[in-house]
């Protein structure tokens, strides 16, 4: 029985919750750009954060607890 590779199943929930969050933002911008500029640029500060944040919250309560990250 081989073992579950839990830095790729990390990795791979990571990507998943950022490309479906950077959909939604996009999706929030476009809306944004049409109804009102002052939403548009919060909308484009609000990207860097929200990643920032998911990668905080990753090595809080993810790596090292349930997953081994091994940068080479």
């Amino acid at each position: 029985m081989s073992g579950t590779d839990w830095t790729r199943l990390a990795k791979s929930a990571v990507k998943v919750v950022a490309v479906f969050a950077l959909g939604i933002v996009l999706a929030g911008v476009i809306f944004a750009y049409f109804q009102n500029l002052v939403v548009l640029a919060l909308a484009i500060i609000a990207l860097p954060i929200v990643f920032v944040l998911a990668k905080k919250l990753f090595k809080k309560y993810i790596e090292g607890k349930y997953v081994l990250v091994v940068r080479e």
